[in-house]
């Protein structure tokens, strides 16, 4: 009779441990390692900030508006901003039209770059991935972003340690990044955006604009915004579309596109910022832009367009966008794009 009690009872605890066993199905608890990010072009691609910002706790799922576009925002606060080239052998590219925040601001030449800042949605391609000058630095620092970028310029490297951002470099560690063999070096590098948010592992301070979903009465209506970076070879130009409400872009004439979709990239809100520029090392070409103190700001929200200027107290801070009375801008929700250029450029408003 013992040794028949002794044998049930083996067999309970046999099941129970079976039991704990099986709470670790993947059905319950999916795989959460990283999947190596595809090669482009196969078939698997799939309030204001400021001195007076404050730790935001987002839950997943919880609803609560994006401090970057101020749509739902259904995660924790962990932007990725990517490096990305914007040449004509760069065109289309892939993974902008993802993007909350862009930043277009010259690099050299007239050429100009883009930082895209991710926060909403995590693009399995994005690129093609360039190399950083030091006052994109100074932006992705602004968001606490997680910053990616190929390669630097020998000013950006000497600020490495000063400016107070996390990076990838591609350059030094290329486990993530992949090559297009369509397209020639360097204009092919590529970047998983979800893969690099994984890599996150330090506190980001929760940082954004304001918002309002009114309808805008200031400034004048527009139906077309030029920007001349560059003579005839790099003009940036925005057509309001008013059913969609939303500014289509081109590039010298022509839509700027994304690769991966055949769609053309928009803006819910544009900010153009008007900042000193100034060459660093005339040989190379390699300028500064001034980013802190403050300037003049031009707005293209919900199909008006009106005056004002920016403020940034310091490299610790974020910039403020206020209007010419003086108040804090309020974007429509949406994505936005900030066009940084010399205090002299000329920006035609049609």
């Amino acid at each position: 009779m013992k040794k028949r009690i002794f044998i049930v009872l083996c067999i309970s605890i046999l099941a129970a441990l079976l039991l704990v066993s099986c709470s670790g199905d993947p059905g319950l608890h999916p795989d959460r390692t990283p999947k190596p990010a595809p090669i482009a072009g196969s078939d698997d691609q799939g309030s204001n900030g400021g001195e007076d910002d404050v730790d935001i706790e987002v839950q997943p799922g919880s609803g609560d508006p994006s401090p970057i576009t101020g749509l739902d925002m259904n995660a924790d606060y962990k932007p990725v901003a990517v490096m990305v080239e914007n040449i004509a052998a760069a065109r289309p590219q892939s993974g902008v039209i993802d993007a909350d925040l862009v930043y277009e601001a010259n690099a050299e030449g007239g050429i100009t770059r883009l930082l895209a800042v991710f926060q909403s949605k995590m693009p399995e391609v994005a690129g093609p991935v360039r190399s950083v000058r030091h006052y994109y630095m100074y932006l992705a620092e602004q968001w606490d972003a997680y910053l990616v970028h190929y390669g630097q310029s020998f000013i950006a490297k000497d600020m490495f340690d000063r400016i107070d951002v996390q990076r990838l470099n591609g350059l030094y560690d290329e486990r993530l990044f992949t090559r297009d063999s369509s397209r020639k070096a360097p204009h092919n590098v590529y970047i998983n955006v979800g893969d690099c948010r994984k890599k996150i592992d330090f506190p980001q301070k929760c940082k954004g604009f304001q918002f309002s979903s009114e309808d805008v009465s200031q400034g004048e209506p527009y139906q077309e915004i030029t920007i001349p970076y560059h003579g005839s070879d790099n003009v940036v130009s925005y057509q309001y579309d008013e059913s969609e409400k939303r500014n289509l872009r081109f590039v010298n004439g022509e839509k700027n596109t994304d690769r991966e979709t055949g769609k053309q990239l928009s803006a819910k809100n544009i900010i153009v910022q008007y900042a000193k520029h100034s060459i660093l090392e005339p040989g190379a070409g390699y300028r500064d832009i001034r980013l802190t103190g403050t300037g003049k700001a031009k707005y293209f929200i919900g199909g008006h367009c009106f005056d004002g200027t920016w403020e940034r107290k310091g490299e610790d801070s974020s910039t403020v966008y206020y209007d010419e009375s003086g108040k804090e801008v309020r974007l429509q929700p949406g994505n936005t794009w900030i066009q940084l250029v010399q205090t002299d450029m000329q920006v035609t408003v049609k």
